[in-house]
């Protein structure tokens, strides 16, 4: 596991903020697809401030190949800071500063599980985060209601508890998104990996 800078610590913090504000464009009734897109938006914008090369699966348009690299979004840094091969591969040519592509670290790495009552699924894709050595991890799911929200949580955390190098908690992001049949509003709640 890489040491994070601190320099990366107040990006990590503005994640939930951002997606919020771009989930709420869509609101409650929006698609899986829809969420999908915002997600990676958002974290696309918030990467560029840093000059971190963002990889995910295209968004509507774009024209780079190999975009999504082992999982649904990751910050990479990389020699030539946040710019793209136009291959979309992490080539260099030997003394060749600006064409460096070569991936230095991995700042981010997150999956992006949609889909009501498939807890299998969200711990399988939760355990790819664990896997991958990464400054932080962000864990995005959909949950029906608290009770659904705490059953998650609690998988998660037992997947985590179980792994024998720990990532450190406060590396990991788990991002729940609620919505209310009754009070059609989308909630999204940052549920730590311990606690209560």
């Amino acid at each position: 596991m890489s040491t994070p800078s601190n320099d990366f610590d107040a990006l990590f913090k503005a994640i939930p903020k951002r997606i919020e504000e771009r989930l709420s464009e869509f609101g409650p009734r929006g698609s899986s697809s829809q969420w999908t897109n915002a997600v990676r938006s958002a974290l696309d914008d918030l990467a560029r401030q840093e000059k971190l090369d963002c990889r995910h699966s295209p968004l509507r348009g774009a024209t780079i190949a190999n975009w999504e690299f082992l999982c649904d979004v990751m910050w990479l840094k990389t020699g030539a800071g946040p710019h793209r091969e136009p291959s979309g591969y992490f080539s260099f040519q030997p003394g060749d500063q600006i064409r460096d592509f070569r991936i230095r670290r991995c700042v981010l790495a997150c999956e992006i599980e949609w889909g009501l009552g498939r807890l299998r699924d969200l711990i399988y894709d939760f355990s790819k985060l664990l896997l991958i050595r990464s400054d932080y991890i962000l864990f995005i799911a959909e949950a029906r209601d608290d009770d659904d929200r705490d059953d998650i949580v609690k998988a998660l955390r037992a997947a985590w508890a179980a792994l024998d190098h720990k990532i450190p908690a406060d590396r990991i992001m788990v991002l729940i998104h609620k919505y209310e049949r009754e009070n059609p509003t989308t909630l999204l709640e940052v549920c730590p990996l311990v606690g209560p």
